[in-house]
């Protein structure tokens, strides 16, 4: 990602988020690092059931599968709810899981494909963004590490994108926490292994 330096920006309930300066972007990237109590096939099913995001992700309003390209591969389309007076922005991207059969150790990459669709008037779409989660089974729960890059496109200035960097990170994967806990009835996605 090309980070220089990463600063602790939030840590509350277990979960440590961190803002890296980059060395080609005046917008920060994101870093961050928490447990989940729940199983790889589990927390894959949470992730794959795209609808469900505006249940638990920050600020995500809508969410769609547009193209499922397999049991673990899928283009969708989300669209975040921006603070006034900017317009609210959507992503495109395709979202892959793959599992080391030997360490169980998976991996969820987050591509941009922005020209996948035509963009939604009034909407502005995202022009880059990337994201990583390593998921690393441990004894009865999950060590995550994830990190993303945004442009969030427009004239959203970089200041306030990184002045509140630390919050949409927090609250998602507090949520996702809270959701994991409290829905133990999810399928699990049967071709990732526990």
């Amino acid at each position: 990602m090309g980070q220089t330096d990463c600063e602790l920006k939030r840590s509350q309930d277990s979960i440590f988020v961190y803002a890296c300066k980059l060395t080609d972007s005046k917008v920060k990237a994101i870093r961050a690092s928490f447990t989940l109590p729940t199983t790889p096939s589990v927390l894959a099913a949470h992730i794959l059931n795209v609808e469900a995001y505006t249940e638990w992700q920050y600020n995500i309003i809508k969410a769609e599968v547009l193209e499922v390209i397999g049991d673990l591969e899928l283009i969708y389309r989300a669209e975040v709810k921006a603070p006034w007076p900017v317009s609210n922005r959507d992503l495109v991207v395709r979202l892959r899981i793959t599992q080391d059969p030997a360490t169980r150790v998976m991996t969820f990459s987050i591509v941009s494909i922005p020209d996948y669709i035509p963009p939604y008037d009034g909407i502005v779409r995202v022009p880059k963004s990337e994201g990583k989660w390593v998921i690393t089974p441990l004894n009865n729960r999950l060590k995550i590490d994830y990190s993303f890059i945004v442009d969030p496109g427009g004239s959203v200035p970089s200041w306030l994108i990184n002045f509140s960097i630390a919050e949409g990170p927090y609250r998602t994967f507090h949520n996702l926490s809270k959701r994991i806990k409290s829905h133990n009835l999810i399928k699990s996605v049967q071709v990732i292994k526990d």
